[in-house]
């Protein structure tokens, strides 16, 4: 894909909208992903921060002067030896450039472009001389195959932030003094400059970096030293230009004038542009003049007239890491100037990721073409949301392990679920080990001790169990979705075990309940409640707390998520829930965002349970039992009509209801057959109770079980379900029980024969 110039298409597509822009002669507005690294166009990878990746563009593009600014480093150039005098003539309201030519601004770009070493090429060794490619790939610990050049960085480094600090000091000493600035023999000269982002007044460094931008080095050798790693000395700079420069108010205004100015064509970056005002809604005096110097700087930026940029003015770049800190109407609307969001790495980005550093994560493994193939695609599934930041934490991670090389894609997934979750034994890979079919056998047994009564949701449970674990899909062979694990909506009448199933799901996956977070929908009835969720919105009362969801799931990736009655929620929190659906994961109001590719998410309902026997007629004619009302032929029939028509024509969101597809479990309601050992579940409750707190021995007649299961055939009584059971007996027994033992005060040890007459009323016998 190439652009309108015949360009080489960039890899972030971000910088290909930028350059369509200011072809159209606009400013940018940079936002989002703003303070992360950025893969180079170019055939060897390496990486670069967002002030390197904007000079590497601005001087491929052969722009004169390139200027950066920020409030606590002022202002600095691309390249200070050659572009500080520009700027210095230019600010001084001095228009005589004619000295400055492309190729004298630029100087030679061939050479500016190559930025000393990359991630894979060459390096410097202690005596600064230069390291050739080859040897660096070995086979051996990409630590090792590095250490030499790496120390020679922090050494370079180190002197030069040394230099930088004694030389700012005396030259504050030398304007006490009175002494002129930078003169000859006063070691107050700045070298370089110091405030460009990975510069460091290092000659010939087009801010571009070189090594720096290899995973397991993380800037180490960019830590002021300059990208060439100090292939030549630095050119004393006057200190002037920096200070000079330093407030907003002062600033802005001369960089107003030098984008006014045509005869040098130029481009200002302009940083941490959402940290010049207080507030965005009202502005102090002086941050609204700079404002408006801002917003004429718009309309005011000369038409260049070099040759070769026909149409481009000379341009502004505003980089801001939250558009909403930005004050609106600066941007808003406004037809010269271009909002462009960073994003996360693409797929694409993160691929040429990893096909560029794959060496240094399988420590140059020998791996095939399909297995590195699979290996690629499996890294580039896994890392969605991730930054370029934690691509380069992962390579660390990856060379600083005692165990075997990550070479494999089971290891690989493994590694970025440590990285994520800071687990990195996944609990579902138990269902994958030693005997599967027995353990998923094992798992059915175990539900349905617990809950009674409902094959479908049973077998619902058991196959997503299976599918999870064998990971057999449709989805390309290495792909992994980054939905969750599963998704159900279980719908029926109330203590009917939708609840139960969810508890018994957790412990039987995670091994506690406690893993288990359940969430009364009957909270978020109201449209702001779906801030609870996610966090309110900056200025905002509990923003510090961030999300009760989102909290929860980035410290249990490893979770089970009940949102209980959710036909109680408001229809813009159901929003919510269609980006979890989709792609699972959410970001809160600070930017974090929660994955749920780890966890299970059950919604239930009680949708069409108040009309489940009304609908089918006169409710006093119906007699349930084992078999009528049949589950298919009514039961299920109408449960799913009524969710369709609540999403559809109540909530009127479809979409939502599509996600969930045949995920969709229609509880039955509980028949007689099954109340008996419901009710000898509570029973035997009430009899530990008795012994524990008195001492008594109870034991009960068939009549009490009798009464629970013709109390149940009843429409009334079966569309509540356990709970109804449970009422049932503490109304007509247990209640009547603590009444007895009140008046009597029978003995300890004493047993107590309990039952119902044809009434319904306690007996109790001492025998």
């Amino acid at each position: 894909m190439n652009d309108l110039n015949g360009r080489k298409s960039s890899v972030s597509t971000w910088r290909d909208e930028m350059h369509a822009q200011l072809e159209r002669g606009k400013h940018v507005l940079l936002y989002g992903n703003v303070d992360d690294r950025y893969l180079l166009d170019e055939a060897r990878p390496r990486t670069a921060l967002l002030a390197q990746c904007l000079n590497h563009y601005f001087l491929t593009q052969k722009y004169q002067l390139v200027v950066h600014y920020d409030l606590a480093d002022g202002m600095r150039t691309a390249i200070p030896e050659r572009m500080d005098p520009v700027l210095l003539n230019l600010l001084d309201g001095n228009g005589n450039c004619t000295e400055l030519s492309p190729e004298n601004c630029t100087g030679n770009l061939g050479e500016r472009a190559s930025f000393g070493g990359s991630g894979m090429g060459g390096g410097v060794s202690r005596d600064g001389s230069a390291v050739p490619p080859e040897a660096r790939v070995e086979t051996g610990s990409y630590i090792t195959s590095r250490a030499e050049k790496l120390a020679a960085e922090f050494e370079l480094a180190s002197q030069k932030r040394r230099d930088a600090a004694r030389s700012s000091l005396f030259s504050r000493k030398g304007r006490e003094t009175g002494k002129p600035e930078g003169s000859a023999g006063d070691p107050g000269s700045v070298p370089g400059n110091s405030g460009v982002p990975g510069n460091s007044g290092v000659p010939g460094n087009s801010g571009v970096p070189g090594n720096s931008g290899v995973p397991g080095n993380a800037g180490s050798g960019n830590s002021g030293a300059g990208e060439n790693g100090g292939e030549r000395e630095s050119t004393p700079v006057p200190v002037s230009l920096a200070s000079r420069s330093r407030n907003a108010e002062d600033a802005i205004p001369q960089l107003r004038r030098v984008l006014a100015q045509d005869q040098v064509s130029t481009a200002v970056v302009v940083h941490f542009s959402d940290k010049l005002f207080d507030d965005t809604r009202r502005q102090s005096r002086s941050e609204r003049e700079y404002l408006l110097h801002l917003k004429k700087i718009l309309i005011e930026a000369a038409t260049i007239r070099q040759e070769g940029f026909s149409g481009r003015r000379n341009a502004l770049i505003l980089v801001a890491s939250r558009l909403s800190a930005v004050p609106a109407w600066l941007y808003q609307e406004h037809p010269l100037l271009a909002l462009i969001r960073i994003p996360s790495p693409l797929d694409e980005e993160r691929r040429q990721f990893i096909d560029g550093f794959l060496g240094v994560f399988t420590r140059n493994s020998s791996l095939t073409e399909t297995q590195r193939s699979e290996y690629v695609q499996t890294f580039v599934d896994q890392t969605q949301g991730l930054t370029l930041w934690d691509l380069m934490a992962l390579g660390a991670l990856a060379n600083r392990s005692e165990e075997d090389p990550v070479d494999e894609p089971r290891e690989l997934r493994k590694l970025i679920s440590l990285y994520r979750y800071g687990q990195k034994e996944d609990p579902w890979e138990k269902f994958n080990s030693g005997d599967r079919r027995g353990k998923i056998q094992d798992a059915r047994a175990s539900i349905e001790k617990r809950v009674k009564g409902q094959p479908e949701a049973v077998n619902a449970i058991v196959e997503m169990l299976i599918s999870a674990t064998v990971g057999v899909t449709m989805s390309p062979s290495t792909r992994q979705s980054g939905k969750p694990k599963g998704v159900f909506f279980f719908v029926g009448p109330t203590g009917v075990g939708k609840t139960e199933l969810a508890k018994a799901l957790a412990e039987l996956i995670f091994g506690d309940e406690a893993r288990l977070r359940r969430f009364d929908m009957s909270e978020y009835s109201e449209s702001h409640a779906a801030e609870k969720l996610t966090g309110s919105p900056p200025g905002y009362v509990g923003y510090e707390e961030g999300g009760q969801l989102t909290n929860f799931v980035r410290e249990n990736p490893f979770s089970l998520l009940l949102f209980d009655e959710i036909e109680k929620a408001h229809g813009q929190v159901m929003d919510k829930f269609l980006q979890i659906l989709e792609d699972g994961r959410l970001t809160d109001s600070k930017g974090q965002t929660a994955f749920f590719s780890q966890s299970v998410i059950i919604f239930t309902s009680n949708i069409g349970a108040d009309s489940l026997f009304t609908d089918a007629g006169n409710a006093q004619d119906w007699r349930v039992s084992d078999e009528e009302p049949g589950y298919e032929d009514y039961v299920r029939k109408h449960f799913l009509e009524k969710v369709r028509d609540h999403f559809v024509h109540v909530l009127k969101r479809p979409e939502i209801l599509n996600r969930f597809g045949d995920n969709i479990i229609v509880f039955d309601m509980l028949r007689p057959g099954f109340v008996r050992s419901i009710g000898e579940k509570f029973l035997q409750m009430l009899k530990t109770s008795a012994q524990e707190r008195r001492g008594l021995i109870l034991e009960f007649e068939p009549s009490i079980l009798q009464f629970v299961q013709d109390a149940m055939t009843q429409p009334q009584n079966i569309k509540n379900g356990g709970r109804r059971i449970r009422t049932l007996l503490e109304d007509r027994l247990e209640k009547k029980l603590n009444r007895w033992i009140f008046e009597h005060q029978p003995e300890t040890g004493e047993i107590l024969i309990l039952g119902f007459d044809e009434t319904g009323t306690l007996t109790v016998q001492r025998p």
